[in-house]
């Protein structure tokens, strides 16, 4: 059916990078085309960065990073910062359990208004691609710590055994502040809507 359904179709896209060899075996002419992203929050609807807060942004569920994002967020915990997270996924109720304050499921707006008091934001480590909660959160100007993805974003990239200490060394030596404004311009250029919308144009200009 998949092949079928490929060879008949006018053209063949993938929206996430770590995508490309899979369906590039299927098709080798296949075209990248990124999910684009909400406006970002305007300046005067940021919140105030709020001394040692960190923000885990994706849902608490195996295909994010699982238990082991879990004990990650529960290390920090117990090194005396504030976690905080959404309740959302599988693992939640182990999340609260490991000291993490969950908030209520809300509109992007205000995830993103979240996301922008924290010091540093926690990222997904499943997939090695950013979603569109990291894409969210680079927007917010605030440093972002994931798993290890097929980009050139401006984020850091870890594992989960490593994520605590990264965080506290970053705490510890001060956070760089062109994140505020390299995050910003990054996702404008490779998921903003005018991005977006032109190489959506192009394909089209070579099928009708």
């Amino acid at each position: 059916m998949i092949d079928k359904a490929v060879d008949s179709a006018s053209a063949v896209v993938y929206a996430t990078p770590d995508l490309e060899d899979q369906v590039k075996s299927i098709c080798p002419d296949a075209l990248y085309l990124p999910n684009p992203v909400p406006p970002p929050l305007p300046p005067s609807k940021r919140m105030s960065v709020i001394p040692n807060r960190i923000f885990f942004n994706a849902r608490w569920d195996a295909s994010k990073g699982g238990l082991e994002l879990v004990e990650a967020a529960r290390a920090l915990v117990r090194s005396g910062l504030e976690v905080v997270g959404i309740d959302w996924g599988t693992f939640a109720s182990e999340a609260k359990a490991a000291g993490v304050n969950l908030l209520p499921l809300t509109n992007p707006g205000r995830f993103a208004q979240l996301m922008s008091s924290a010091e540093i934001i926690v990222g997904q480590f499943g997939l090695p691609a950013l979603g569109v909660a990291d894409l969210m959160a680079l927007q917010t100007g605030r440093p972002l710590m994931r798993g290890y993805a097929n980009t050139d974003a401006p984020m850091t990239a870890t594992t989960l055994a490593e994520l605590p200490i990264r965080i506290l060394d970053d705490l510890r030596t001060g956070i760089d502040p062109s994140h505020s404004e390299s995050g910003l311009t990054w996702v404008e250029n490779h998921h903003g809507p005018k991005h977006c919308l032109e190489k959506w144009e192009n394909l089209y200009r070579t099928i009708y």
